[in-house]
């Protein structure tokens, strides 16, 4: 199992461009790629789930990215265009958080 730190280090990760303690650990074109939506699941890419149209998380801002296990409940949601990096664990009602701590944070300019 991942902890928590762990999952937030890798969510900091993706929201880095890759990018760690100045090195290139992932390129940004696999950030890219895995930020893409699959041609059979338009809301899903590379294990993460893409919310430009709001399916996934309603509410919550399509520039966010997520991904989830244990049913749900341990969240991890990145939204580059806030800068915005989220990891929760045990969340009953994740939608609620991800929504309200987005509005929150204004888009980065």
């Amino acid at each position: 199992m991942i902890s928590a730190r762990d999952l937030a280090r890798l969510g900091q990760l993706y929201l880095d461009g890759g990018k760690q303690d100045g090195g290139q650990l992932l390129s940004r074109s696999w950030i890219e790629r895995s930020w893409t939506a699959c041609r059979v699941k338009p809301d899903y890419g590379y294990l993460w789930w893409l919310n430009d149209r709001q399916i996934p998380w309603p509410g919550a801002p399509p520039t966010g990215r997520s991904a989830r296990g244990n049913g749900g409940r341990h969240l991890l949601w990145v939204d580059p265009a806030r800068r915005l990096m989220r990891c929760s664990r045990w969340t009953e009602h994740p939608a609620t958080l991800i929504r309200d701590l987005s509005a929150l944070v204004p888009r980065a300019s």
